[in-house]
């Protein structure tokens, strides 16, 4: 902190308590702004307890001022421990989040009470003594009870909801129909319970929130696509990757909320722009940001760490080495994020390695999903032994989007892959699973996919996925990649490139958004 404290005259805080690097890693990078534009600005990040050093990190990829970081402060809550390789996605998020509202309330009182709270991950303790109070409360949208709570023990405490992706997906879950959203799931399968369904009240809150009728529903950017789209892959035994309470209570919090802030632009999504204006702005009265897309600009940020503990010196050499070595536009990464992986079918993913190594396309394959399985060890030696190939443990996906020799992404469509892919102008190829993905899929589709030929995301009947079906789609996918239609994507992609590098650079939209917010709820 700064000698003298008095200097400060604003706190705010951010509670994000869901351990999903594709969630810390915007908001973190949203603080970093809001200190840097605001000198007598403190901010508290208060996050479970293995999600500090996630936290830690992100802050040192930005080059600020040492007196700037010393104005973030990083609370870690609770006592469990990161999910390991393998983890059960449902039992490992229900057990972290069974302590959560307690955990919360002891740290939210403590700061509440100008106390001195200790982070549980690194044994530190804040004085608050001589830091004002709370004036807002940035909250993640996936934050089951915390709204309530602190709306509880500070009602004149504004909250921000802080969705870390587009507007279309926030509006899928939490607007009402009329809306083109899926909020009524949870009355719809309240009120069948009460007519006499006599399924359990989780299944029919799955068969509600996604059914697989192959139905047709019409989103808020105006794109069709199947019911069973939602949740396509099938890679979950319960068809839902989080547990039931993860859906229904963020919807109850959102009641409390005083503005949402959606990390993407407003030209991004015009059509779903539009429609938040009328159902959060017009009807509910409640206030709307637009923050731009919180990954670096390219170009902007050092090459992270795996961690702080780390014992190899350059754990990413082999990588660049690796993208050294290839033709420009010819490298496909592959990632599905922190949290998400074919797990259920792993022969689905191994059936892509096989075609890129039989087509001799050079890629290079993360194994950072902690629900990712080992491959055959056919399949292993093939790719240790193969010079168009490499296997990693982590990708930083930002700085090889940015080589030249990548020109494809394989990806399961999380916003920060997404934008981040925008923003390199390299190509997306969509494998989502669930949450805001398959809107992300849908929606790049329609965009990058223009001119004749173009076909809509609904095209063809439910695909029934066999080895020979996903060898033959991959193929048909990289002859695409490197003919007249690759190109044809490309120019249109680098259309959405340039409109989202105006909204971002100094001065625009994304920067105006955020000036706004430091005032939003001033005398």
């Amino acid at each position: 902190m700064p000698q003298n404290n008095s200097d400060i005259t604003r706190h705010f805080m951010l509670a994000a308590p869901m351990p999903a690097f594709g969630r810390l890693r915007p908001m973190t990078s949203i603080i970093c702004k809001l200190v840097t534009m605001d000198a007598s600005l403190v901010v508290t990040i208060v996050c479970l307890r293995p999600s500090v050093p996630m936290v830690n990190e992100e802050i040192a990829r930005v080059p600020l001022p040492e007196d700037v970081t010393r104005r973030i402060r990083v609370i870690g809550m609770g006592q469990s421990e990161a999910p390991k390789p393998g983890s059960d996605t449902q039992k490992v998020l229900a057990e972290m989040l069974r302590t959560l509202p307690d955990d919360f309330l002891q740290i939210y009182e403590t700061l509440v009470g100008a106390g001195s709270p200790t982070c549980t991950n690194t044994g530190v303790t804040f004085e608050y003594h001589d830091i004002p109070r709370i004036s807002i409360a940035l909250v993640d949208t996936m934050s089951p009870s915390i709204p309530a709570t602190v709306k509880r023990v500070t009602p004149h405490v504004p909250i921000v909801s802080m969705w870390c992706s587009g507007v279309s997906s926030f509006i899928d879950y939490f607007a009402p129909a009329e809306y083109g959203g899926m909020s009524d799931f949870e009355a719809l399968a309240k009120e069948a319970q009460k007519g006499g369904d006599t399924r359990a009240l989780d299944q029919i809150f799955l068969d509600t929130l996604a059914p697989q009728n192959g139905s047709l529903r019409r989103g808020s950017n105006g794109l069709i696509t199947y019911d069973y789209e939602t949740m396509p892959q099938g890679m979950f035994p319960s068809r839902l990757p989080f547990p039931i309470p993860f859906y229904v209570q963020p919807l109850a919090g959102i009641q409390h909320v005083d503005a949402v802030l959606c990390h993407t632009t407003r030209g991004f999504e015009s059509k779903s722009t539009e429609v938040l204006k009328q159902w959060w702005e017009v009807k509910l009265g409640r206030k709307m940001i637009f923050s731009g897309p919180q990954v670096p600009a390219p170009g902007s940020t050092k090459v992270a760490k795996i961690s702080e503990s780390s014992d190899i010196a350059d754990p990413f050499k082999p990588i660049f080495t690796f993208l050294d070595s290839h033709p420009a536009k010819s490298v496909m990464l592959i990632s599905f994020g922190s949290m998400f992986y074919p797990s259920e079918k792993p022969w689905i993913i191994e059936s892509v390695l096989k075609t890129l190594l039989e087509t001799r396309t050079p890629f290079i394959f993360s194994r950072a999903a902690f629900k990712s399985v080992p491959l055959s060890p056919e399949l292993e030696n093939f790719l240790a032994d193969s010079d168009t190939a490499l296997v990693a443990a982590y990708i930083p996906i930002k700085e090889a989007l940015e080589h030249p020799s990548v020109g494809t992404f394989l990806t399961h469509g999380g916003a920060n892959s997404m934008f981040e892919s925008i923003l390199a102008g390299v190509l997306d190829v969509f494998w989502p699973f669930t949450a805001d993905q398959p809107v992300h899929a849908a929606y790049m589709s329609e965009t990058v996919r223009t001119g004749v030929g173009a076909q809509p995301p609904y095209r063809g009947g439910k695909v029934e996925g066999t080895p020979d079906a996903v060898a033959a789609e991959m193929k048909h996918v990289l002859s695409d990649i490197n003919s007249e239609v690759g190109e044809r994507k490309r120019r249109n992609l680098e259309v959405v490139r340039h409109e989202m590098l105006e909204a971002m650079k100094k001065g625009g939209e994304a920067e105006t958004e955020l000036k706004k917010l430091l005032n939003l709820f001033s005398a």
